[in-house]
């Protein structure tokens, strides 16, 4: 976990260096998960990185790189937890 979101910071730091203004956007988030009741596991607190490129094409507007975590997530019907780990890529297309 230190590792990933050391790697996303050290992109962030050199995105955060390049030449023009408003190309790279980084954003840390944090919110919550309140999943299906099929699942058998409680709401749960997540944090995350992203990582966006704003891009001056025709086809995509902006790549969107992300990482989310959850920790100690309790099951409901068990003592056992887990951590969850949520990688993603998003593509962009701005209509204006």
């Amino acid at each position: 976990m230190k590792k990933s979101l050391f790697s996303l910071a050290a992109l962030a730091t050199l995105a955060l260096a390049a030449p023009t203004a408003y190309n790279y956007e980084v954003t840390p988030t944090i919110g919550g998960v309140y999943p299906e009741g099929n699942l058998d596991i409680h709401s749960q607190l997540t944090y995350g990185l992203r990582f966006g490129i704003n891009l001056d094409s025709n086809i995509v507007s902006q790549i969107e790189l992300g990482y989310d975590r959850s920790d100690d997530v309790d099951y409901e019907k068990s003592t056992k937890d887990t951590n969850i780990n949520r990688y993603y890529a998003t593509l962009l297309k701005s209509t204006n």
